[in-house]
């Protein structure tokens, strides 16, 4: 790989995109600015409000008061792939705004229960099991598949290593020494230890049967090599970048998935009936087994909406590549995408619940007769 690539990878390795905050909505405007009450337009129109919003990790906690993360406990001027899907969807769930929190602490932790260790932290483990217990989500992974079928991915998830591999910065407390911190993060771990590895499982539609390649030859590729090589040297020597310099290495980042998307247009063709029919408001969850991070193995690596939009089904997510924000990809060309890392095996697709009681009936009263005098 040139040299120019390889310090283009660094850079996006380490860049930290910034979050921007003027005029971040109230939860009362956001209510206020959405007047439907169909679910799926709901989800649709709310999650229509945060495009734009810029990515940032770990942007929610337990909030002020709490043990080991005093993260905000919602926010409106960031997201992460998981807090953009749990914010909209539980927005989209409210019927007036002080439902709102109610809603999101279901979606986000155990029963509904605040505490670190309660939170949904895995998404395959946690988040669409406890999810899918009290009926938010409907996995409609094997009727999208059709006769392709699906395959099945596996995993031993590690809560107790994970929290084992946490870094101390993980303890987000206001006001704590340096030594109260490590006394805090020594007694997490000692509330983690009860947990055991626990072995979990998805059903997932296989790139290869959302996807066909056509065969491209040997000078042809050797061909597109040279262009991309060219364009990274020309950007480097353009932008002089610094790694870590955001602004340049999005475009960099842009340029170069550009360049690549052109391509994978003209060779690859996604199948048709499944863009017909992922229904709107659903969710993707990107399956990539063996996903490793520090502690345990994973299975999903990212997460958005399918939006469409006069028609065309669209991905709709919070990504920290392509200009760390939240952004709206034709579905077809995101799967397309998906082809540059061979880690990503597939999709699970799941239906959000309208799972909001019936609101109060109207009561209309008869009017009374005028009494006889």
């Amino acid at each position: 790989m040139p040299r120019a690539l390889l310090i283009l990878l660094a850079s996006l390795l380490l860049a930290r995109p910034s979050v921007a905050v003027e005029s971040v909505p109230t939860t009362l405007e956001l209510f206020h600015s959405v007047k439907e009450t169909d679910f799926v337009t709901r989800l649709e129109k709310f999650s229509e409000k945060f495009l734009g919003t810029p990515y940032t990790s770990a942007p929610l906690g337990e909030g002020s008061g709490a043990r080991f993360d005093q993260g905000p406990a919602f926010r409106f001027d960031a997201f992460d792939c998981t807090t953009y899907v749990e914010t909209v969807t539980a927005l989209a769930l409210s019927r007036e705004p002080k439902e709102f929190e109610g809603w999101l602490k279901k979606i986000r932790y155990w029963k509904g229960k605040v505490d670190y260790l309660n939170r949904n932290h895995f998404a395959c483990g946690d988040w669409v099991p406890n999810n899918e217990g009290w009926g938010l989500f409907t996995d409609i992974t094997k009727t999208l598949a059709g006769p392709k079928g699906t395959k099945v991915a596996t995993a031993w998830e590690d809560k107790k290593g994970w929290v084992a591999h946490l870094p101390k910065e993980a303890i987000r407390v206001s006001g704590m020494t340096p030594a109260e911190r490590d006394q805090r993060y020594a007694e997490l771990q000692k509330q983690a230890a009860p947990f055991r590895p626990k072995k979990v499982e998805l059903d997932f539609i296989p790139m290869d049967s959302l996807l066909v390649r056509k065969p491209i030859a040997d000078d042809e590729k050797k061909r597109r090599t040279a262009e991309e090589d060219a364009l990274v040297e020309k950007l480097w020597e353009k932008n002089s970048v610094e790694v870590g310099d955001n602004d340049s290495d999005a475009k960099m980042h842009k340029e170069v998935l550009d360049l690549r998307l052109k391509y994978l247009i003209k060779d690859v063709e996604v199948d048709p009936t499944f863009l017909a029919s992922v229904p709107s408001g659903s969710l993707i969850l990107v399956v990539r087994p063996n996903l490793k991070v520090p502690g345990t193995p994973l299975l999903i690596s990212h997460l958005g909406f399918v939006i469409r939009k006069e028609g065309a089904p669209y991905f709709r997510h919070s990504s920290l590549s392509g200009g760390a924000r939240t952004k709206d990809v034709p579905l077809a060309n995101y799967l397309r995408l998906c082809l540059l890392s061979p880690a990503i095996h597939g999709i699970q697709v799941l239906k959000i619940n309208d799972v909001r009681p019936a609101p109060p009936a109207t009561v209309v009263r008869a009017k009374r007769k005028a009494r006889p005098f």
